[in-house]
């Protein structure tokens, strides 16, 4: 049985861990988009499944719901000669993260076709402008 002393080494240990091959995973980002969000000076990391493409992105203040937000707007192409659904999750550097699938809602089977493109506005509720952030986007499933 673990006394409280290994107990914590072990849980400190696991952290570390999870925490490196995290950071890993994200520095392995194989399309790198370095101007491609119009706006603000944040440091930017992409993460782009090979089956997406992102044509255009910016992010900016807007009022939403009353008061004035973060908001953000990606337009992503599918660059295969299948339909897909897509996954676009932003995750901030101070915390707060935001995630909408492309197309938003999936009407008789229609996703993004081959060749052609998605956009949409994710609002987020946050009051600054970013410092930094991670752009990810993935098929949906």
């Amino acid at each position: 049985m673990l006394n409280k002393r290994n107990l914590c080494w072990l849980v400190a240990v696991m952290f570390f861990v999870v925490a490196a091959v995290g950071c890993a995973s994200i520095q392995k980002s194989k399309n790198i988009y370095p101007n491609l969000f119009e706006g603000g000076k944040a440091n930017i990391v992409y993460d782009i499944a090979p089956e997406a493409e992102i044509t255009s992105a910016k992010y900016f203040m807007a009022p939403w719901k009353g008061k004035d937000y973060l908001h953000y707007e990606i337009e992503i192409k599918n660059v295969t000669k299948e339909q897909h659904r897509y996954r676009v999750t932003v995750l901030l550097d101070e915390g707060p993260a935001i995630a909408g699938l492309y197309p938003r809602k999936v009407k008789k089977g229609k996703m993004v076709p081959p060749g052609k493109k998605a956009k949409r506005k994710l609002p987020m509720l946050y009051e600054k402008e970013p410092k930094g952030f991670l752009v990810k986007v993935g098929l949906f499933e």
